[in-house]
Protein backbone atom coordinates (compact mmCIF):
# COMPACT_ATOMS: atom_id res chain seq x y z
CA UNK A 1 0.00 0.00 0.00
CA UNK A 2 2.79 2.39 -0.90
CA UNK A 3 2.21 5.64 -2.77
CA UNK A 4 2.14 7.81 -4.73
CA UNK A 5 -1.53 8.30 -3.94
CA UNK A 6 -4.43 9.95 -5.71
CA UNK A 7 -7.14 11.48 -3.52
CA UNK A 8 -10.37 9.75 -4.55
CA UNK A 9 -12.52 11.00 -1.69
CA UNK A 10 -13.64 9.57 1.61
CA UNK A 11 -13.59 5.80 2.07
CA UNK A 12 -15.80 5.92 5.15
CA UNK A 13 -18.63 7.75 3.41
CA UNK A 14 -21.33 5.67 5.11
CA UNK A 15 -19.52 5.05 8.38
CA UNK A 16 -18.81 7.22 11.43
CA UNK A 17 -20.27 10.25 9.65
CA UNK A 18 -16.98 10.43 7.72
CA UNK A 19 -15.04 11.35 10.88
CA UNK A 20 -12.61 8.42 11.13
CA UNK A 21 -8.92 9.19 11.41
CA UNK A 22 -5.64 7.46 12.32
CA UNK A 23 -6.39 5.04 9.50
CA UNK A 24 -4.07 2.17 8.59
CA UNK A 25 -4.60 0.20 5.38
CA UNK A 26 -3.42 -3.35 4.69
CA UNK A 27 -3.91 -6.11 2.13
CA UNK A 28 -4.93 -9.34 3.87
CA UNK A 29 -3.61 -12.84 3.18
CA UNK A 30 -6.98 -13.58 1.57
CA UNK A 31 -6.46 -10.78 -0.98
CA UNK A 32 -8.99 -8.42 0.58
CA UNK A 33 -8.29 -4.89 1.78
CA UNK A 34 -8.69 -3.75 5.36
CA UNK A 35 -8.63 -0.38 7.04
CA UNK A 36 -8.18 0.03 10.75
CA UNK A 37 -9.67 3.15 12.31
CA UNK A 38 -8.59 4.07 15.82
CA UNK A 39 -8.82 7.85 16.11
CA UNK A 40 -12.33 8.36 17.43
CA UNK A 41 -13.31 4.73 18.04
CA UNK A 42 -12.09 1.85 20.18
CA UNK A 43 -10.37 0.45 17.12
CA UNK A 44 -12.45 -1.01 14.33
CA UNK A 45 -11.64 -3.02 11.21
CA UNK A 46 -13.44 -2.53 7.92
CA UNK A 47 -12.97 -4.94 4.97
CA UNK A 48 -13.44 -4.60 1.19
CA UNK A 49 -12.80 -6.77 -1.85
CA UNK A 50 -11.11 -3.84 -3.61
CA UNK A 51 -9.04 -0.88 -2.41
CA UNK A 52 -11.77 1.40 -3.75
CA UNK A 53 -14.38 0.03 -1.29
CA UNK A 54 -17.15 -0.32 -0.25
CA UNK A 55 -15.68 -1.07 3.19
CA UNK A 56 -17.91 -2.97 5.61
CA UNK A 57 -17.43 -3.23 9.37
CA UNK A 58 -15.77 -6.54 10.26
CA UNK A 59 -15.54 -5.90 13.98
CA UNK A 60 -13.76 -4.17 16.82
CA UNK A 61 -10.17 -4.79 17.80
CA UNK A 62 -9.97 -6.98 20.88
CA UNK A 63 -7.01 -6.59 23.20
CA UNK A 64 -5.74 -9.31 25.51
CA UNK A 65 -3.83 -7.46 28.26
CA UNK A 66 -2.11 -10.74 29.28
CA UNK A 67 -2.33 -9.90 32.96
CA UNK A 68 -1.38 -6.23 32.53
CA UNK A 69 -3.62 -3.70 34.25
CA UNK A 70 -4.72 -1.55 31.31
CA UNK A 71 -5.53 1.32 33.68
CA UNK A 72 -1.79 1.86 34.18
CA UNK A 73 -1.53 3.03 30.55
CA UNK A 74 -3.51 6.15 31.39
CA UNK A 75 -0.50 7.87 32.93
Amino acid sequence: MLGPYIDMGTITENYLDRTGHNVTAIKTHEGKYAIIISGNTHGEILISDTPDGEFKLKGKIKIDPNGYDIKLAQF
